[in-house]
């Protein structure tokens, strides 16, 4: 199944979702050709949305930066808006410490002979 967001000049790729047990026959490239062929044939762009995930590079020759920005108009607002802005950021910190921590107690540990 591929899901899609149509507008009048783009086709705008949301989803795919197939039967795990079929995945080494590809299904979800070959669906996705299809949803490309689909949009073009309708004269319309087919835009990946806003991620540059590997597989969505193998299907161009070109990138659109999106910036995103959002305002907060009350103290929920705020606290929401921080928390959906650091996160990622949060996330790439605790990612770093843990390997950081990982190397130092390999240093730590004999080897073993």
């Amino acid at each position: 199944m591929g899901v899609c967001f149509d507008s009048i000049d783009t086709s705008e790729y949301y989803m795919t979702a197939y039967n795990e047990k079929y995945a080494r026959y590809s299904p979800g490239n070959i669906l996705l050709e299809e949803l490309v062929k689909v949009a073009f044939e309708r004269k319309k762009a087919f835009d990946f949305r806003i991620t540059h995930d590997a597989y969505k590079l193998r299907w161009t020759d070109s990138l659109v930066q999106y910036h995103r920005y959002s305002l907060a108009f009350s103290r929920v607002g705020v606290i929401v808006h921080r928390a959906t802005v650091f996160q990622p950021e949060w996330h790439r910190f605790k990612r770093a410490v843990k390997l950081t921590l990982n190397r130092v107690r390999k240093r730590r540990t004999p080897d073993v002979a």
